[in-house]
């Protein structure tokens, strides 16, 4: 078993954690976005780490993150950002190559759903442990993908660097992936079994 397979194999462990906390969760529509959220990443990495699908791949994860900004900041903002993607594709589509493109859309969802995440954390939308989860996870999603953006440029500073890039990516995709599979679940419900 290769180093792709085994860390696929803990992301889809990730994904379906979430369906095995049945009524266990801190809320059913957040856990409905979650769980949505963490299958389209799991379908994202089976094209990026498995097939070698880099469009597919990265189109999934567009649309990971529009979740992530619904499960943040609510339907009205996914629906801002389904409505930029509108004009942003064929405009992107146009005047780069169709990955640079595609990985523009991603960046800019990404921004929804960080910027979403940071305002449903100072809004206090979920308890404790909840919301540290949600947010380090976010967070440390980010910190990949700003990681994985500086691997696969051609510039030779970020080139003689590629070892370390490729481990703070992966050393911070994965922990990111268990934080926010974690992050449905009722805390409350096992503090108040504990109580007693």
């Amino acid at each position: 078993m290769n180093a792709n397979t085994l860390k696929f194999a803990f992301i889809l462990i990730c994904a379906l954690a979430p369906f095995a906390y049945g009524r266990r969760v801190y809320c059913a529509r957040d856990a409905l976005f979650l769980r949505l959220a963490l299958t389209l990443t799991a379908c994202a990495d089976f094209c990026l780490l498995i097939t070698n699908w880099r469009i597919p791949g990265v189109l999934l994860f567009c649309l990971v993150q529009c979740t992530y900004t619904a499960r943040y900041g609510g339907r009205a903002r996914a629906a801002a950002l389904l409505a930029a993607w509108v004009p942003l594709f064929p405009l992107l589509l146009a005047i780069a190559p169709a990955e640079t493109a595609v990985s523009a859309v991603y960046a800019v969802s990404f921004g929804f759903s960080l910027t979403s995440v940071v305002g449903a954390f100072a809004g206090g939308k979920y308890p404790f442990p909840n919301n540290y989860l949600t947010l380090l996870g976010m967070v440390l999603f980010a910190i990949c993908d700003i990681n994985v953006a500086l691997y696969n440029i051609r510039i030779p500073i970020f080139n003689e660097r590629q070892d370390l890039i490729f481990f703070i990516m992966w050393s911070a995709y994965l922990p990111a992936q268990a934080m926010l599979s974690a992050s449905g679940y009722d805390y409350a419900r096992l503090r108040d079994k504990n109580s007693r």
